[in-house]
């Protein structure tokens, strides 16, 4: 249950007592409708003064860091974290699951990463975390960005385990497990990409590495070339999640950079200079941000894969919805 509403739950009016009986007059009917509604107004006033009252006194106690401590140092959630500041600071690629054994140790965590996850996020969609100071940035930059690599990489292992075992055949014990894997995979991918837009809500700037791992990891997840006929394998719903989380972020970086660049004609500014840093404090121009992204990723490859792959997964599942296996269905 979410932190916020268990905290005010004890201000949620009780229905079944608020309904009146059949046998009351009409007179007694709007008595009732009038005390309901002063009432619900009361327990409005109510709610939104303890609500204040205890984030003002969370906020006196420290209780913002200490949350956000508490949530970098989850047991399961940290060798994530681990291996998203490794790869940010060797700047290398980060490391995804490549063989069926490296998915099923992963896929083997799921329970525990989804507590982890919505732990994270129940903690920041707490009210208590503004104003950000430039600890409570990293903090919650570094929490959001490895929960964004915890969702990429999910998404990867559920990828590499459809196409690993696509000539396996389910008994009713194991069709069990598989359904609960991948529940529990969709619920951390699509709490990870709400999470990392958590960030971006409170601050525009959370959004820059983000967008940078969010398609630089996509990229290194289906870098490895595809014949025709095994394009859109493992290419499922925690793909296209993704890919359109990826597609969000591109779309928001370059229509900054669409606004910058007609500011710059204007006002004759110089050139930018080095591709931006990876650093949430950086003050980086969108011109910047783009140029490392290129340096990154190869982008133009990326949504083309991303097109084509799409394309031919579309096709599979119209052959399959009009129940025609043939190639000119």
């Amino acid at each position: 249950m979410n932190f916020f509403n268990q905290l005010t739950s004890v201000f949620n009016p009780d229905l079944t007592m608020l309904a009146s009986p059949s046998g009351h007059t009409q007179a007694e009917s709007e008595r009732d409708d009038q005390t309901t509604a002063t009432d619900q107004t009361f327990q409005a006033k109510m709610k939104n003064a303890f609500v204040s009252q205890n984030v003002s006194s969370l906020q006196e106690l420290g209780g913002s860091e200490k949350l956000l401590r508490v949530c970098l140092n989850l047991p399961y959630f940290l060798r994530y974290i681990n291996r998203f500041q490794d790869a940010v600071s060797a700047n290398s690629f980060f490391i995804m699951p490549a063989t069926v054994g490296d998915a099923t140790a992963v896929r083997n965590g799921f329970h525990s990463l989804v507590i982890d996850v919505t732990m994270a996020l129940d903690t920041l969609s707490l009210p208590v975390l503004e104003p950000l100071t430039p600890g409570r940035l990293l903090d919650m930059t570094v929490l959001a960005l490895s929960c964004l690599y915890a969702g990429v990489s999910v998404a990867t292992c559920m990828a590499v385990l459809q196409v690993g075992s696509g000539l396996q055949l389910r008994t009713a014990s194991t069709g069990t497990k598989e359904e609960d894997y991948e529940n529990d995979a969709a619920t951390i991918v699509q709490k990870c990409v709400t999470l990392a837009d958590k960030g971006k809500e409170k601050d525009p700037l959370a959004a820059l590495r983000v967008r940078d791992i969010g398609t630089r990891a996509k990229d290194g997840a289906g870098s490895p070339k595809l014949g025709p006929a095994k394009g859109h394998q493992g290419f499922g719903v925690l793909s296209v999640i993704l890919a359109n989380h990826a597609i969000k972020l591109l779309t928001s970086l370059f229509q900054d950079l669409q606004v910058e660049a007609l500011h710059r004609v204007s006002a004759g500014w110089a050139s930018d200079g080095p591709p931006a840093e990876l650093n949430i404090m950086a003050q980086s121009t969108s011109t910047q941000r783009v140029q490392r992204l290129l340096d990154s990723v190869p982008l133009t490859n990326l949504l083309f894969n991303l097109l084509s792959t799409s394309y031919k997964k579309s096709c599979v599942l119209q052959r399959q919805r009009k129940g025609s296996v043939s190639s000119d269905a």
